[in-house]
């Protein structure tokens, strides 16, 4: 429709001249047709910072309550998830183990997840042997 309108504006107008202007990497179908429309998209993006998340709620807060409670509520699993250590998730994660018997996890991965979330729950899928304050799935445990 916006393309139309603009299509149909006087043939001297400036803006028929110009045309429309799309902001992003593609063209809102809205503005798509015959009307000239140029469109621009930075470059690359700018990596976020930390304050983004908390910068977004104090927005939502403020504008609209009932997406910043849902804001919050994915904060707090990620929190929750993350265990409140999100700068050691970037640490180096390759890692050298033997090869065990089949479907058996190498105990550096327990580890290393009991090293960075220990306040989060823990599960083995298919596991092997029954591991202190984990549930085991798979009906596998112990055999």
């Amino acid at each position: 429709w916006l393309n139309r309108a603009l299509a149909n504006l006087p043939a001297g107008d400036r803006i028929a001249k110009a045309g429309g202007l799309a902001v992003g990497p593609s063209t809102p179908l809205v503005i798509r047709g015959a009307a000239p429309v140029l469109g621009w998209a930075p470059q690359a993006l700018p990596t976020p910072g930390d304050a983004l998340p908390e910068r977004v709620l104090d927005l939502y807060n403020h504008r609209d309550p009932v997406l910043a409670a849902a804001l919050q509520k994915g904060l707090d699993a990620d929190r929750m998830a993350m265990g409140d250590q999100l700068d050691s998730w970037c640490e180096a994660m390759a890692v050298e183990a033997d090869v065990g018997r089949h479907s058996a996890k190498p105990d550096v991965f327990a580890s290393w997840i009991e090293r960075h979330w220990p306040n989060t729950p823990k599960i083995e899928l298919n596991a092997r042997q029954v591991r202190p304050g984990w549930d085991a799935w798979g009906n596998e445990a112990g055999e």
